[in-house]
């Protein structure tokens, strides 16, 4: 079988359909390392076999690349911990076989164990505490045992010029694969982050700003407002009889009603527009640049949109409902984002008592 691009991924692929992206990143950073592992390990076979003329150790290190090989089929049966533990004792085995009996110390094999320290962090998990630890230790352990006793004679006496070919070629392999785990490290730090910054300003259920992000963007737009004396609206949009939904037919419904809602507010809005779910059954919208003629007809036509849902439901005749909008407008007197909210959510009060379905304007 020819092994392409498009093999090798479903390979590094293996054993990650079961698990969120986060999870499944971490089994396929196994596959990938134990992969490059496999490759490292024929490569000196075949120096050993050609260059070296030892078939024996040869084929030795081909037993440790199929030894190698084995976490990507272990992730197959979804054994994760177990691929991952099962790869650091396949690679101390082989290190310490190779740089404590095999070469001579001066061959620098014992050097390998420096690479499972960052490995170990990169492959394993926070709960895993207890292979990290283990497996750190004994690195440091082996390295400096190996380092510091005095070697009985090798199984195989190289020649000078090869046996610093051989630490050459290990120095460079540990410090290629030091820069592949720092590359993986720092791009999951940076999905990380990312991901941090998405949680905190999104709403989980709507997928559109949250309170928090909506008063700091707010903020700036007010004080833009303010400054260059530009026309700025606030709009607080409130589902009618939204209680009676969730009793009736149940809190997804609920959910499904919101997620809807801020779909169809989204797309009747323009891009320097600010949508945010407020709390509850609220949303509010900052429109800056927008008087308060235009953004009483914009208001008019959201509550029209919105009116238009409908809601499939099994068992039910599809639903609709309405909503209440109060909007307020921006003048100097005003002294902070928290009080054009205010207004507005005096204007929507007004419109819920006025018989709901309706936009109000607050009136200074």
């Amino acid at each position: 079988m020819m092994i392409t691009p498009k093999f090798v991924s479903a390979l590094t692929q293996i054993g990650t359909q079961r698990l969120d992206p986060v999870e499944a990143s971490k089994v396929q950073i196994t596959n990938i390392v134990a992969l490059i592992t496999c490759v490292v390990a024929f490569i000196y076979a075949l120096y050993f076999h050609f260059a070296l003329d030892q078939g024996y150790i040869a084929l030795a290190n081909l037993g440790f690349v199929l030894c190698y090989f084995l976490p990507v089929l272990i992730n197959y049966k979804y054994f994760y911990r177990l691929a991952k533990s099962w790869f650091f004792m396949v690679l101390i085995a082989h290190v310490c076989l190779f740089g404590f009996y095999v070469f001579s110390q001066a061959a620098g094999f014992h050097f390998y164990y420096l690479i499972i320290i960052p490995g170990v962090f990169l492959l394993f998990n926070q709960q895993d505490k207890i292979e990290k630890f283990a497996f750190c230790l004994l690195a440091i352990l082996l390295f400096f045992v190996s380092e510091l006793s005095v070697h009985s004679a090798p199984m195989i006496v190289l020649a000078p010029t090869a046996e610093k070919t051989l630490f050459l070629s290990v120095i460079f392999v540990i410090m290629t694969e030091t820069y592949f785990i720092m590359s993986v490290l720092s791009r999951n730090i940076g999905l990380y982050e990312n991901e941090l910054k998405l949680m905190a300003s999104t709403d989980i259920l709507t997928g559109i700003n949250n309170r928090r992000i909506f008063m700091l963007l707010g903020k700036e737009l007010f004080e833009h407002a303010r400054r260059y004396n530009n026309p700025l609206s606030l709009m607080m949009l409130d589902i009618d009889y939204f209680k009676k939904i969730n009793d009736q037919y149940g809190h997804l419904v609920g959910d499904k009603a919101l997620q809807q809602v801020a779909l169809t507010l989204q797309a009747n809005l323009r891009a320097s527009d600010v949508l945010a779910r407020y709390g509850g059954e609220e949303f509010v919208i900052l429109l800056p640049q927008t008087d308060s003629t235009n953004a009483l007809e914009l208001a008019q036509k959201l509550r029209e949109e919105v009116s238009l849902i409908r809601l499939e439901i099994k068992g039910f005749e599809p639903i609709s409902f309405t909503t209440s909008i109060g909007l307020a407008q921006y003048h100097d007197q005003l002294k902070s984002v928290t009080q054009l909210l205010n207004n507005a959510d005096k204007a929507l009060y007004q419109a819920k008592k006025a018989g709901r379905n309706k936009v109000l304007a607050y009136q200074v």
